[in-house]
């Protein structure tokens, strides 16, 4: 049986959208952005300068501490960079493989402290993976809910009135059941209101995932429902029937399947471990909502 196992989706501009800390002093984005400028400009030793001021203001930006970081490493500055570091995971920075491969930390990479808080963060994003995890098999199904969503304008409470996504393991396929999605509209343009990404877990980093699949399901212009999965070597997606959602009543999604035979060779009975993350594009009083579940934190994941 397959183990999905479940951690925080890190939104596709990276760790920028960690929130502010309360009573952290707000700053113009021309601020940011002037720090940005000269990171671009090769003009170290300034933008140095220009970030610690940011910072030293901006109590919550975990972005520009691991920039502030950087720039530190490139002038020689170890110490000074492994406390930026230490202070920008405190305060949520955890893209831990980005901070393994820059070239701007390797003459940290002999240092103690460098290499543990690499090991934290990674071991921080196994343990979260796994108190999250379900099993899923034969006679058993796991939903996907909205825990970690953040809060604030567009995200009103209870979590428990959002839609889930439950996913049921059949012989035919992997159904994907929709709890309390609200209608889709018929859409001329055929754009996806579901994205739903299947992986193949990385065993030795069980936060990535390998191998994705992933997956489109909308309405057309009269309406009707449409699945489709994307090709990677013809760089498009493919329509395919057997993925065509279905409706309890005109325009409500509950559910669709995902044939075993489109994600080969990822198969609940063969691989122990499988990713799953997925994106509802609905409309509620507030507006535009995307509602994001995860079960790998890879933010890779909708590449």
């Amino acid at each position: 049986m397959a183990r999905l196992i479940f951690a925080v989706l890190l939104a596709c501009a990276g760790p920028a959208a960690v929130a502010p800390a309360r009573g952290a002093t707000a700053l113009p984005d021309s601020a940011r952005a002037q720090v940005l400028e000269l990171i671009r400009a090769g003009d170290d030793l300034a933008a140095l300068e220009a970030c610690r001021r940011y910072n030293s203001l901006a109590a919550a930006d975990p972005v520009m501490l691991y920039n502030q970081a950087c720039l530190e490493a490139r002038l020689g500055l170890p110490q000074d960079a492994l406390a930026s570091l230490e202070q920008a995971a405190a305060r949520g920075f955890d893209q831990v493989e980005t901070l393994a491969a820059d070239p701007d930390m390797a003459p940290l990479r002999t240092e103690p402290r460098f290499r543990a808080l690499v090991t934290e963060l990674r071991t921080g994003l196994v343990l979260k993976a796994a108190e999250r995890g379900v099993d899923l098999g034969p006679g058993r199904s796991g939903q996907l809910v909205l825990a970690d969503r953040p809060r604030g304008p567009g995200y009103p409470e209870p979590i428990s009135t959002h839609p889930a996504l439950e996913l049921v393991w059949r012989s035919e396929g992997l159904d994907l059941r929709l709890r309390g999605a609200p209608a889709w509209a018929a859409d001329p343009a055929g754009r996806p209101r579901l994205i739903v990404t299947l992986g193949l877990a990385d065993p030795e980093e069980p936060y990535l995932t390998r191998n994705a699949f992933h997956f489109a399901f909308g309405t057309g212009a009269k309406g009707e429902g449409w699945g489709a999965v994307w090709v990677p070597t013809v760089g498009r997606w493919q329509r395919v029937a057997e993925l065509a959602p279905r409706f309890d009543e005109p325009g409500h999604p509950v559910a669709a399947t995902v044939p075993w035979g489109l994600i080969q060779p990822l198969h609940p009975l063969t691989d122990p471990v499988l990713g799953v993350n997925a994106a509802l594009d609905r409309t509620d009083a507030t507006g535009p909502v995307i509602d994001l579940w995860s079960a790998l934190a890879d933010p890779h994941a909708f590449d």
